[in-house]
């Protein structure tokens, strides 16, 4: 069993899904900061899981997100049908790509993108493998 006061890993679930509804609502931590009554930094050590969040603040949280509170708190199954839950949006990058992805009405287009990304990640992942035989060559 866990100590009262140490994070869970339901409430850095929590942590993740506060940052990316935050994000896709294009809200900056001042401003939901401002909107509670705290600090923006209390927002950081939220949004990372370093304080753990109460539930009244949640929903205070859901009510400047104008998201529903279940948005923040769903774990398990339902998880995997909550975009805040993928942690691609959980970044400024993620979010915007995902913006920009779903502004492509094109299904071939689409499609284009979604083959140079993995075309991307096979280097990226080529790379990483190389690295070490090559720190080791030297």
């Amino acid at each position: 069993m866990s100590s009262p006061k140490r994070t869970t890993p339901e409430d850095l679930a929590v942590a993740r899904r506060i940052k990316s509804a935050r994000l896709q609502q294009g809200v900056s931590q001042e401003n939901v900061a401002e909107a509670l009554g705290i600090t923006f930094q209390q927002i950081q050590k939220y949004e990372t899981g370093a304080n753990r969040v109460s539930a009244g603040r949640i929903v205070m949280i859901a009510r400047a997100l104008d998201c529903p509170v279940t948005d923040l708190l769903e774990c398990g199954a339902t998880e995997i049908a909550n975009p805040a839950s993928v942690p691609m949006l959980a970044t400024k990058d993620g979010v915007k790509l995902a913006r920009v992805f779903n502004r492509i009405l094109s299904p071939t287009l689409r499609l284009m993108v979604l083959r140079q990304a993995e075309l991307i990640l096979e280097i990226d992942e080529n790379v990483a493998l190389a690295k070490p035989a090559l720190q080791a060559a030297e």
